[in-house]
C-alpha cells in the first residue's frame, strides 16, 4: 500500500469518534443473525416450496425473512434474557449494558 493511503486510512481511523447507531446494532446481532439464519432460511423454503413463485422472488423474500426475522429474535429475546444472551452468543450480557437498554 502506497504511504499516502496508509496516512489517509490511518488519520480517518483516528477522526472517527462514535460508532453510528444502526451500526453498532448490527454489530451486536452479528453472531446470533450468524446462528439462526440457516434455521429461519430452511423454513422459509419449506413455506415456499409448495408455490410456483420465480426463483428471483422466492429468494428475496427468504433473504428479507431471514434478515428481520434472526434481527428481531436477537433484539426480542437475546437481549432481554441473559440465558439466551449465555446460548447465542456464548456470554452473559454486561451489566452496563443493560442499564443502558433500560434508559434508552
Amino acid at each position: 500500500m502506497p504511504p499516502a493511503a496508509s496516512v489517509l486510512i490511518l488519520r480517518s481511523a483516528i477522526t472517527i469518534r462514535t460508532i453510528p447507531t444502526i451500526v453498532r446494532r448490527f454489530a451486536d446481532a452479528s453472531f446470533t443473525i450468524y446462528i439462526l439464519h440457516f434455521p429461519v432460511i430452511i423454513a422459509a423454503k419449506l413455506v415456499l416450496m409448495h408455490i410456483a413463485w420465480n426463483p428471483y422472488v422466492e429468494f428475496s423474500i427468504t433473504i428479507v425473512a431471514a434478515s428481520a426475522i434472526t434481527y428481531a429474535a436477537h433484539f426480542l429475546a437475546v437481549e432481554r434474557f441473559p440465558l439466551m444472551s449465555f446460548l447465542l452468543n456464548g456470554r452473559y450480557p454486561d451489566s452496563t449494558k443493560q442499564t443502558e437498554a433500560v434508559l434508552v
